[in-house]
């Protein structure tokens, strides 16, 4: 019998020539909540933060949103994963916010490791595994089981 269910979404919007913005949403029964990272794909410096509570169980909760101002100067990169907690996972901050955040770093650098190797072809998958394997490669080395060394 399920007893709780809860939804969290992600997008990318290329905003202009430089920038993109990607949005990572949370929506259960007791949250409705968003964080937005505009970031700099060229340089993969995030350049904005913002984050709305729309819906929390606790009104402190609401007081946290402040916290992803921290942000703004990061570069998606490795290691960024561990700043992120250390930024944002503390006991002033939001577990969930934090989740958000990860949710929406890890999908950027999904599409800017696209936007490098080839984008329509990321997005359509045209080659077979094997070839497209091979071109990506550099980019995900150990990443995960199709890219290990």
């Amino acid at each position: 019998m399920q007893i709780y269910e809860r939804n969290i979404n992600s997008t990318v919007t290329r905003v202009d020539d430089d920038h993109i913005v990607t949005q990572a949403s949370l929506l259960d029964l007791n949250h409705s909540m968003r964080v937005l990272l505009t970031i700099n794909h060229k340089t993969r410096e995030i350049t904005n933060a913002e984050a709305l509570i729309i819906k929390a169980p606790l009104q402190i909760c609401k007081s946290t949103t402040t916290i992803v101002a921290q942000l703004i100067g990061l570069k998606i990169e490795r290691g960024i994963n561990r700043k992120l907690i250390e930024m944002l996972g503390h006991q002033d901050g939001c577990t969930h916010i934090y989740e958000l955040t990860l949710n929406a770093v890890r999908l950027t650098f999904n599409v800017l490791i696209g936007q490098q190797v080839d984008w329509d072809e990321w997005r359509t998958k045209t080659l077979g595994d094997e070839e497209f394997i091979k071109k990506a490669m550099p980019y995900l080395k150990g990443a995960c089981r199709p890219f290990k060394e």
